[in-house]
């Protein structure tokens, strides 16, 4: 098995381990290299939907011009490299897959026998390393889950944002938005300076008093957002609906860096920002094919308004969801009725959704069950009409996959 294959195995072979809220074993393995995340100047996100564009615009809208920007998401849509990015003058750049491959055999004979990391943990522990090693001026941190026992959160932030808060994974966080929100709060570190975004009041008052209770500074994306709009709209940023609001978001936390000299962006550069893939991907524009990694009730509604915004009223809807998703409810959100409904299998490990369901989405909405063979998707794409992919990261991966076989 040569290097690529053994980090690749090695992924496989965490993965089983799911989910593990707490800090303890990310802390120990970070003190055995030194504790890289010390020494990076640290902008940390968190959001039920939203974050990954967030992150994604603000690395890229920072004075890259002679400064480096690393950038850590998750999840990935088809390559692993996508969740350790840089972004400087020459743009955005996923971490080569070499450096990527030896980085990992160099920390696991570190680490890898002494502490039992998670998929995503090591994936965290790999970012930070790789971000230090390359002294990168800022590091832009997208929270996995929640906020209080996330990898992410042994980071100390000189600024933190909350994108959005909504109900999801209720089994671990809550189970209701002020217990989400609690959950999210705790990325928020002392002496240092926090923005929040949703706007219902009661929750910018828990905000603002949990800030007040730990020592740092609150902002409301509205104190700052008059400013943004501006630069927005002199820039003539192309982006509608939930990508123009994360992107004005963005740019409020680029001004108020500048504002507290923790930063710097230049205007200019504002045209060239690019979104992470997934998000409103346009993968073919007559007749339009786009794909959206919306996978629960929130960003599901995002997206139907933003179609509706565009005026796409009718389409065909691909939709395929893992199964701890309430398919039902999420395809009801989505469903057109004036178009075909697909309902598409494919693999999501341990999260693969049986057929019945798609069987009883079938039932109820009508429509086709396919699988992601070329045949299906090559007859599905000879649509003249308007084709809208959604409902999981997973299947946005795999479809963009095969459509690299050409059929499209």
């Amino acid at each position: 098995m040569n290097p690529t294959e053994q980090f690749y195995h090695d992924l496989d072979a965490i993965t089983h381990k799911g989910i593990r809220p707490g800090l303890e074993n990310i802390k120990k393995a970070l003190d055995l290299v030194g504790n890289p995340q010390d020494k990076l100047k640290i902008i940390h996100i968190a959001g039920t939907n939203g974050k990954g564009s967030t992150c994604q615009f603000l690395s890229q809208i920072l004075d890259t011009k002679n400064q480096t920007a690393g950038l850590f998401l998750s999840p990935h849509v088809e390559f692993y490299s996508e969740r350790i990015q840089t972004v400087d003058a020459k743009g955005v750049q996923q971490i080569p897959e070499n450096h990527l491959v030896d980085l990992h055999h160099e920390l696991k004979g570190l680490v890898w026998d002494k502490v039992s990391l998670t998929y995503f943990e090591w994936s965290v522990f790999l970012a930070l390393n790789y971000f230090e090693k390359l002294n990168v001026d800022y590091v832009v941190l997208e929270t996995g889950l929640g906020g209080r026992w996330d990898a992410t959160n042994i980071c100390k932030s000189v600024l933190s944002c909350i994108v959005s808060v909504g109900l999801d994974h209720m089994d671990i966080l809550g189970d209701t938005v002020e217990k989400i929100l609690n959950e999210k709060l705790q990325i928020i570190k002392k002496d240092s300076h926090f923005v929040f975004a949703p706007q219902d009041l009661s929750l910018q008052e828990v905000a603002q008093k949990h800030c007040e209770s730990v020592g740092a500074t609150y902002h409301h994306q509205n104190e700052l957002l008059s400013r943004a709009t501006q630069i927005y709209d002199r820039q003539n940023v192309p982006f509608a609906g939930y990508l123009k609001h994360n992107f004005k978001l963005a740019l409020c936390l680029a001004i108020l860096l500048k504002d507290l000299s923790l930063g710097d962006f230049n205007e200019e550069n504002l045209s060239q920002v690019v979104p992470p893939p997934g998000r409103f991907e346009i993968l073919r524009k007559s007749p339009l094919v786009v794909m959206d990694g919306a996978h629960n009730e929130p960003a599901l509604k995002s997206l139907k308004s933003l179609l509706n915004e565009k005026g796409i009223h009718k389409y065909h809807l691909v939709f395929g969801c893992l199964k701890n998703r309430p398919a039902l409810e999420l395809a009801e959100l989505i469903q057109s009725p004036q178009g075909n409904n697909y309902w598409m299998e494919f693999d999501g490990g341990p999260f693969t959704t049986p057929r019945q369901t798609y069987e009883t989405l079938q039932q109820k909405w009508g429509g086709q069950i396919l699988d992601l063979n070329a045949e299906s998707l090559k007859n599905l794409f000879k649509s003249k009409e308007t084709i809208v992919i959604c409902g999981s990261f997973y299947l946005c991966g795999a479809i963009k996959q095969i459509l690299k076989e050409g059929v499209l």
